[in-house]
């Protein structure tokens, strides 16, 4: 066998193993696509989620506070895409002193921003972050009372959203966030919240 023909076999051999490599991926990326168009996405349109939360004091707060009552907690979810929803959202968080036992509570509204991840539909999960406007009151009640012992602030906080859609306009949904205040060091906390999302309103 001459030099030629041992290149040439060479060549075959190399172009067969990309041939080779190419079909595979094609095939990957065929059997991706297909899975996308199988799986139906729930989150294409806006709802409003009702929420019980239960927050906990950290960091300096932990010294001086316990967790006090559950309190609900109104949020409207935006869809800016099929990944992307921005929203706005306010509720009470509520704390008790430990020397004392009086009541502590923030009213909080914030402007939020997920990033939606599809763990297996109808499991998404969400992440991303908020916003916080906080105002320190005495009890988590309306009319406010201002507590003049701590100022109002604007807080950051790192969120985690699991939701699990029943139907096309139900989900229930389970939060984590980590929050926590900028103008001092007073201020932060983690939020559980369990609760029910719905999308009738905005449904075409």
């Amino acid at each position: 066998m001459n030099r030629f023909t041992k290149h040439l076999c060479k060549l075959l051999r190399l172009s067969s193993i990309v041939t080779l490599l190419i079909f595979q991926l094609t095939s990957i990326s065929l059997a991706e696509t297909d899975l996308d168009l199988q799986l139906p996405n729930a989150v294409d349109k806006d709802f409003l989620s009702l929420e019980l939360t239960q927050n906990y004091p950290t960091s300096t707060m932990a010294g001086k506070l316990n967790p006090d009552s559950r309190q609900l907690h109104v949020t409207y979810y935006h869809l800016l895409n099929k990944t992307w929803a921005v929203g706005i959202s306010a509720g009470f968080k509520s704390f008790k002193f430990k020397a004392s036992n009086d009541s502590f509570a923030l009213f909080n509204i914030s402007n939020y921003a997920y990033y939606m991840i599809r763990l297996s539909h109808p499991l998404y999960l969400w992440a991303g972050g908020r916003w916080l406007y906080l105002m320190p009151i005495e009890k988590p009640q309306f009319p406010f009372r201002r507590n003049d012992d701590f100022q109002n602030e604007i807080g950051i906080a790192a969120s985690l959203l699991l939701t699990y859609f029943t139907s096309d306009d139900l989900a229930f949904t389970f939060r984590v966030d980590r929050w926590r205040g900028t103008g001092t060091d007073n201020l932060h906390g983690i939020e559980v919240a369990t609760g029910i999302a719905w999308s009738g309103p905005f449904t075409d």
